[in-house]
């Protein structure tokens, strides 16, 4: 038993996003872990339910809402390696965390959730997502992988809602460079205008 543990203090886990959803219903919350799946509470946080426990990776990177779904019921998470885990110095594999396995999305709240790929040449870390409607955008990146070639990270683009995707970075029209996308902003005054971050 440790001192730090309910009732003397708290149980708790890391987490790596959180999205808020008024539009739920006051009080209506997302929070998603590294290596916990997605968790929601629709009373301010003071009862969560796990929403993702049946997916094939519980890391997840990042939450957002699609803005032009007004009902507030479109969410999109990025599965995506954010722990402090380790790495082999031998493989370059992952030591902790989940496969990576592109998105999730949710039309209903996060009752259920597809899961959408990236049809990557290899696994992606999807550390940030956006949808609007049928354009899904997402940006790939791992912190310190081992013998991997960062031309395979990048923006990768769906304009069919996930059906297919390809990395638009380094593709001579996108104006952006190959190589890793580490964080994806949307403008809150103009939600067709995006803003990456990208990794030289």
């Amino acid at each position: 038993s440790s001192a730090d543990a309910s009732p003397n203090g708290t149980d708790s886990g890391a987490i790596q996003s959180v999205l808020m959803d008024p539009t739920l219903g006051v009080g209506t919350m997302f929070a998603a872990s590294p290596n916990g799946g997605i968790w929601k509470t629709t009373n301010m946080g003071a009862n969560w339910t796990a929403v993702t426990t049946t997916r094939a990776s519980l890391s997840i990177a990042s939450l957002s809402l699609d803005p032009t779904d007004t009902t507030g019921n479109t969410i999109i998470a990025g599965v995506g390696l954010t722990d402090n885990g380790g790495y082999s110095p031998v493989s370059g594999v992952q030591q902790r965390g989940g496969a990576r396995t592109g998105l999730l999305y949710s039309t209903d709240g996060g009752a259920t959730w597809s899961a959408l790929t990236l049809n990557a040449p290899q696994p992606e870390s999807v550390v940030s997502a956006m949808a609007r409607g049928s354009t899904i955008r997402a940006a790939t990146f791992e912190q310190d992988a081992v013998g991997t070639n960062s031309t395979n990270y990048g923006l990768f683009l769906s304009t069919n809602k996930g059906a297919s995707f390809t990395n638009i970075s380094g593709n001579g029209t996108s104006g952006l460079p190959a190589g890793a996308v580490t964080s994806l902003v949307a403008d809150p005054n103009d939600p067709t205008t995006f803003y990456a971050a990208v990794k030289d």
